[in-house]
């Protein structure tokens, strides 16, 4: 690419498109429209796949379940509570380490709070990185700043 360039982007399609998109068809893998900035796919373009976009779509980066799962073991390693570190690392453990790590993590809301930010803050940093060696300058730029939850005191 030549220079950087200005383009308008909704970050919440970028993000889902990346978070959950699962590949199965190459007509539908998540595309960057260059031109309009949009989420589109090859298919929505009339199209088979990206190579027959003729460099109006960038591929978008999908996250890989190996990426995912050290995600999860990471942020594993910051939990303090004992019983909760437990549970998450039999989670990660066992046949369906995603959707047990999910429930584990459901029973402490401050601690899902914070696993779900830290996901989205990296997600969002890893998307920003990828318009970066597009050539492209986002706009607005993410939003990369944690969301404060305030959790009322026990009263005992």
């Amino acid at each position: 690419m030549v220079g950087r360039r200005v383009l308008p982007v909704s970050w919440t399609d970028l993000l889902e498109a990346y978070q959950w998109h699962v590949l199965c068809d190459p007509s539908t893998h998540p595309c960057l429209d260059l031109q309009s900035g949009q989420v589109t796919c090859p298919a929505v373009q009339g199209l088979r796949d990206v190579d027959d976009a003729e460099g109006r779509l960038a591929p978008m980066p999908l996250e890989d379940p190996m990426s995912a799962f050290q995600a999860r073991a990471r942020f594993l390693e910051t939990v303090c509570d004992k019983a909760l570190r437990a549970g998450l690392s039999g989670a990660l453990a066992g046949p369906r380490p995603f959707k047990v790590f999910d429930e584990v993590l459901f029973e402490v809301p401050v601690e899902e709070t914070r696993w779900r930010e830290e996901k989205r803050i990296g997600d969002l940093q890893l998307i920003d990185a990828w318009l970066g060696r597009l050539g492209i300058d986002p706009e607005p730029a993410p939003d990369l700043t944690r969301t404060v939850i305030a959790f009322p005191r026990r009263r005992e």
